[in-house]
């Protein structure tokens, strides 16, 4: 759904060209997809389509194939802006893309080891593209994105612990290794972008942070550890770690609590979303709600100890999902050239909707358990036909590129000047 050209402006298919430098030209595609034929599972089943359903197999892809292709797509166009450095390489957005592919084709034929194998290929990669322009980066991180290489510890032991369990490992673990891939990498990733992005894209001028040089090497690893906003990082990630740790020990209520006061206390203070956004623009207010929505949903999950799960979908769907849409939506367009289509976006407000309308239906679900499925049901479809609108406006913007129309010059006359002068 391309809009009609501005005047002295050119439209060009650039995604070829551009797609090492901005990878989320691929990749937020990709999730999409991804995250339909994720919702898709329960709409089929709620419909009888299929006989029967899997939530195992549902988590999975949404987590790891739709939330996993907006965060790879993000970072593999942002961290090399970030650090000053090269852009991705033809090989690791191959290994990233390998990865995920074996991770849905393991799923879709029962190959729960050789999923796992594929999580575990798509991180070596892209911790690989991450620790490369770190160990070489030119400018100093903000704390905020420490919490990065704890999301990463998250998804690495989360997705060795299935592995294991899939290869005659402890079934104890599964549990844990599900809460950690699951909602630990996430929540590790929101903190960390989010905390450093939302408030900027707020408007939040607190939000701004000076670019300093930074050393590289060895040198440049002990600045992650120095002053009170890198340890209060590191303490928070470690806290987070400890929830799962503790919920899994047994202590379920005391674990969720310290995840709540974890998140809610650092993603507040970090995003500033006590205040009303300052920019006035469709996805901002989109941005501003998944905010509440991850701290309200950590909260409920901690108290609502019957509907955990349905709790969960406020923070999964309601947060995960309404923050890469909006972001991506945001991406989209200032790559793209489309900053004009910023401020008010009907496209933008009807996704917003459909999200908002999604969660509320899935949170309702457990309220009437003999319409559960056909109320789940709906709210899938209502997700994914949020999801295919988002597709149909901007994936066409990823493609093409709009640039102004540079005009030569008219040549220059020369008046020769007139006798006696």
């Amino acid at each position: 759904m391309l809009t009609h050209l501005p005047p002295d402006t050119v439209r060009q298919n650039i995604w070829r060209a551009s797609l090492r430098e901005e990878p989320f030209r691929l990749f937020f595609p990709l999730g999409i997809a991804c995250g339909v034929v994720g919702a898709g599972h329960w709409l089929f089943y709620g419909l009888g389509l299929t006989g029967r359903y899997s939530g195992f197999v549902h988590a999975s892809i949404q987590i790891q194939g739709f939330m996993a292709c907006f965060i790879f797509g993000f970072l593999f166009t942002a961290w090399p802006k970030f650090t000053v450095g090269p852009v991705a390489t033809w090989w690791e957005i191959a290994g990233v893309f390998t990865g995920g592919a074996l991770l849905l084709a393991s799923l879709a034929l029962g190959w729960w080891a050789l999923a796992e194998v594929g999580t575990l290929l798509q991180l070596a990669t892209f911790g690989v593209f991450m620790g490369r322009r770190y160990w070489r980066r030119a400018t100093q991180q903000p704390p905020a994105l420490i919490f990065l290489t704890i999301a990463f510890v998250h998804a690495a032991v989360g997705a060795g612990l299935l592995l294991w369990i899939r290869l005659d490992g402890p079934a104890a673990f599964e549990l844990l290794g599900r809460r950690l891939l699951w909602q630990g990498t996430c929540l590790a990733v929101v903190l960390g972008m989010g905390g450093h992005l939302i408030p900027r894209v707020l408007g939040m001028p607190e939000g701004v942070v000076p670019k300093l040089p930074a050393p590289a090497g060895w040198a440049g690893l002990g600045v992650a550890f120095r002053g009170w906003r890198a340890w209060s990082c590191w303490l928070s990630g470690g806290l987070l770690l400890a929830s799962f740790l503790i919920e899994h020990g047994g202590a379920q209520q005391t674990g969720r609590l310290i995840r709540a006061a974890v998140v809610s206390s650092h993603l507040v203070a970090a995003t500033q979303v006590w205040r009303l956004p300052r920019v006035r623009a469709t996805f901002v207010s989109g941005l501003w709600a998944s905010v509440w929505l991850v701290v309200v949903g950590v909260w409920a999950a901690a108290f609502a100890t019957r509907y955990h799960v349905a709790a969960l979908h406020l923070v999964f769907i309601g947060g995960f999902s309404l923050l890469v849409l909006t972001i991506g939506a945001r991406v989209t367009l200032s790559h793209g050239g489309y900053m004009r289509l910023e401020a008010r976006n009907r496209a933008v407000a009807a996704v917003i909707a459909g999200v908002l309308v999604a969660v509320a239906l899935r949170v309702g679900a457990d309220a009437s358990p003999e319409r559960y499925f056909t109320t789940v049901a709906s709210a899938a479809g209502v997700w994914m036909v949020a999801c295919l609108l988002w597709a149909a406006y901007f994936i066409p913007k990823m493609v093409y590129r709009e640039f102004p129309v540079v005009r030569p010059m008219s040549r220059l006359r020369v008046v020769p000047p007139a006798r006696g002068e």
